[in-house]
């Protein structure tokens, strides 16, 4: 690691960080609120640029004032383009004509596709609940106790997704 250019440590010293390098395991803890919502706004559009860590959307009605912002960007910083978004944070994005929609779907699976973990024998309670297509409430959490067989946390895990359906209902 090279210090900050035009700078001169004194010898045998050391710098230090005042934030968490990206990349490093805890760097997500350190970045998890490093997000920004800039605007654009003239009389006749409007273009937003979102950015979360180094996630970054940017939305529209001037498609050319896009194209101008990411090619400004492009010169300045090394992005690439990954097209039409879909998928953001955990939340998938389809559109049809003129709406837009947003699903937690695909996160609730991936969630709930994890099982107990095997450092402390504990199972994973997980539930879905749907009214028609609308994903309304799911839950992925580990059991507070460490059943003595499978059978019994399937049970603990029934009995909290009936507590939550009799809730719903």
């Amino acid at each position: 690691m090279k210090p900050p250019p035009n700078t001169t440590p004194p010898p045998q010293k050391v710098c230090l960080l005042r934030s968490a390098l990206y990349g490093l395991k805890q760097a997500p803890r350190v970045y998890s609120h490093d997000s920004a919502l800039l605007t654009r706004q003239t009389s006749s559009d409007i273009v937003l640029l979102l950015l979360y860590v180094d996630d970054m959307i940017i939305v529209g009605d001037d498609p050319q004032a896009i194209s101008d912002l990411q090619c400004y960007l492009g010169r300045h910083f090394e992005m690439k383009d990954l097209g039409t978004l879909s998928y953001f944070l955990g939340l998938e994005i389809s559109s049809l004509s003129d709406d837009y929609y947003l699903s937690q779907a695909k996160y609730a699976t991936d969630l709930l596709s994890r099982s107990g973990d095997p450092t402390d024998r504990r199972y994973t309670t997980s539930y879905c609940f749907y009214l028609g297509d609308a994903l309304i409430s799911w839950r992925c959490k580990k059991q507070y106790v460490v059943p003595r067989s499978s059978t019994e946390s399937e049970y603990r895990a029934l009995a909290d997704a009936t507590l939550e359906l009799l809730w719903l209902h």
